[in-house]
């Protein structure tokens, strides 16, 4: 722990860990955005020769010509950070740990007594099965109903600033701070204007799209006569959204050409 580490009342601890799963790398651009052009104060460093395996997620290297200059070594830190209402809160990033969780888990748990934490979200992005017209929503495993909200995430993306956003505002709402998210916001905004051009340029990618919409529209209705008030997890799963896009395949004509076919 920082000698010098500021004195906090009853903060918020984000976690933001990078590794098992992260889809649409919606927690890293949260994170990213939440540091962006904030001052963060040292709480805690963790020693990463300790708890990552390099030979599983080698750091990035920098080659210079003929030979290696440097590399960017891993970072795992406790950082005292504000939000745009200049109230503290405490983030944890960096690599997920490959190794020594109980011991880890243990000196969180100090510093959450330490600091007196009186909240920790953790975010992530969990793949699922849902076509990118239809709300994912956000959840707090069982622990705050407020949080599941629906949104617009991008499909076929490997970022989706939709989601990181998404994560911000749900976040805000349940720790009581102003997180920045005018960043992730634009960015969500040029990418459904172009998700939206090629589903528009292309009647194979719409007719997919549709299929799976009616998918969830089914899944989503049921969930709701059942009396759960929302979908419940019964999302279709990858072997289903792979079946529809066969019985979609098997529709067409074989003479029609998909995407990207050579002529």
């Amino acid at each position: 722990m920082a000698d010098d580490a500021p004195q906090l009342s009853d903060p918020v601890l984000v976690v933001v860990l990078d590794g098992f799963v992260d889809a649409g790398n919606a927690a890293r651009l949260a994170a990213e955005a939440l540091l962006e052009g904030r001052e963060t104060t040292p709480v805690v460093h963790f020693d990463v020769d300790q708890l990552v395996d390099y030979r599983s997620r080698r750091p990035p290297l920098q080659f210079e010509t003929d030979h290696w200059a440097s590399y960017t070594p891993p970072v795992l830190d406790i950082v005292a950070v504000t939000d745009t209402g200049d109230t503290p809160y405490l983030l944890l990033f960096g690599p997920e740990p490959d190794s020594q969780w109980e011991r880890f888990v243990a000196a969180i748990e100090q510093i959450v007594r330490r600091f007196g934490v009186r909240l920790v979200i953790t975010l992530s992005g969990i793949p699922m099965a849902v076509p990118h017209t239809r709300p994912i929503g956000v959840t707090a495993h069982a622990t705050r109903a407020d949080l599941v909200e629906g949104h617009t995430a991008w499909f076929g993306s490997a970022e989706v600033p939709g989601s990181a956003r998404t994560l911000l505002d749900h976040t805000g709402v349940s720790a009581g701070l102003f997180l920045p998210t005018e960043t992730l916001t634009k960015a969500a905004e040029r990418t459904e204007v172009e998700i939206a051009e090629q589903v528009e340029n292309s009647e194979e990618v719409a007719q997919v799209v549709a299929a799976l919409e009616r998918q969830y529209d089914t899944v989503a209705e049921a969930a709701g006569e059942g009396g759960s008030g929302g979908l419940g997890g019964e999302l279709p799963s990858a072997e289903e959204l792979a079946a529809e896009v066969e019985r979609f395949l098997a529709m067409r004509d074989p003479e029609d050409e998909l995407p990207g076919d050579d002529d």
